[in-house]
């Protein structure tokens, strides 16, 4: 806060070199905000000649001016957001896609291609804000773009719900779902709703989920052409250790219809996966090209898809219908013919992603 201080004075002609003084202090040494550590109080000063003054003082004249400035959460606008803090193009958006969002995207990123929007994609989103810039030759775009804001904070991360990993032990399922099958995959109360996967699992054939919590341990995801996968109140997360963490990829004409967790869980779990449809453990490493929904698929999805250390890609002719979506990964990419159509009520499940503002308020 104080090498900010000192900078944003010198952007305005002050600078911390007699005759000039500037001083940072917090919390402010007077006036409402005393107690507030939080909030910075800024005095700068120089000594000038003020010639009525100087004939009673006899000499220069200290003037000065104070200032003091709190950073405050906004309300979250935001549904998908990109949390890597350097990556260029951490939202990238091209080829023909479709983004109709009916809210606003964000990227954390302070490149000075913190999100790039280019091609013959056509984005409505408002705003599309950027940490650092965004590079905007989109042949559509509907919305205002806003470079070089604050932050927006993770929702789901240490400023929010902090959310983690479910304690969970045993095994529920292991192999593929065949052409053929169809399964049903009901977690148990006395495993407090919780199903455990621990092998990879692809999807051929129909598989319904009850309501509960999915955990793939170590294992991963893949949803194929033929496959019909249905559940309400729902929520998937891939866990594991190490560099083994499971992944998701829904790939081909799949038709998924998937609803999340709509109550609060603390009670139960320890966290609340209230709104969370798929989550992968926050302590996967980084990784890029391993997440995907792409090729012809038909999916209708509501809730949360939260990768906070590895990149979400669309892809293909995918062809969206989405609820009520809120994306939020390390990096978003958008390619192909893929299409992102949201709508969401008022009040989603889901928490906003708020943006910290600094505010004066003396």
């Amino acid at each position: 806060a104080y090498t900010a201080a000192y900078e944003g004075a010198s952007n305005n002609g002050f600078v911390n070199t007699a005759p000039q003084a500037v001083t940072p202090q917090s919390p402010p040494s007077m006036g409402a905000f005393t107690a507030d550590t939080t909030a910075v109080e800024v005095i700068v000063g120089e000594d000038q000649t003020v010639y009525l003054a100087s004939l009673i003082f006899g000499n220069a004249v200290n003037v000065r001016a104070r200032a003091v400035a709190i950073a405050q959460l906004q309300p979250g606008e935001h549904c998908m957001v990109a949390l890597d803090d350097d990556m260029d193009d951490a939202i990238d958006i091209g080829g023909n896609a479709d983004i109709q969002l009916n809210c606003g995207m964000a990227s954390n990123s302070a490149s000075l291609s913190s999100a790039h929007l280019y091609g013959s994609s056509s984005v409505v989103a408002n705003p599309v804000s950027a940490y650092g810039q965004v590079v905007n030759s989109a042949s559509n775009f509907v919305g205002t773009v806003k470079n070089w804001q604050p932050k927006v904070k993770d929702p789901y991360g240490s400023e929010g719900r902090s959310l983690d990993v479910p304690t969970y032990s045993g095994c529920d399922w292991t192999g593929n779902i065949g052409p053929s099958a169809s399964i049903t995959w009901t977690p148990l109360a006395a495993d407090d709703y919780i199903f455990v996967v621990c092998s990879d699992v692809m999807i051929q054939g129909d598989l319904h989920l009850d309501p509960g919590v999915y955990i793939f341990d170590e294992s991963s995801l893949a949803i194929r052409s033929t496959a019909n996968v249905t559940g309400d109140d729902v929520t998937i997360i891939f866990a594991g250790s190490g560099s083994n963490y499971g992944t998701l990829d829904i790939n081909g004409s799949a038709s998924v219809d998937l609803t999340a967790t709509s109550t609060d869980t603390s009670g139960l779990y320890g966290y609340n996966y209230k709104g969370i449809l798929f989550m992968q453990d926050p302590n996967a490493d980084f990784a890029v090209n391993q997440n995907f929904v792409n090729g012809g698929s038909d999916i209708i999805m509501s809730g949360a898809i939260y990768f906070p250390n590895q990149e979400v890609q669309v892809s293909g002719n995918h062809d969206s219908v989405d609820t009520c979506l809120q994306l939020i990964a390390n990096n978003i990419t958008f390619t192909g013919n893929s299409a992102l159509i949201n709508n969401c009520p008022a009040d989603p499940d889901f928490d906003g992603a708020e943006i910290r503002e600094v505010v004066l308020v003396e």
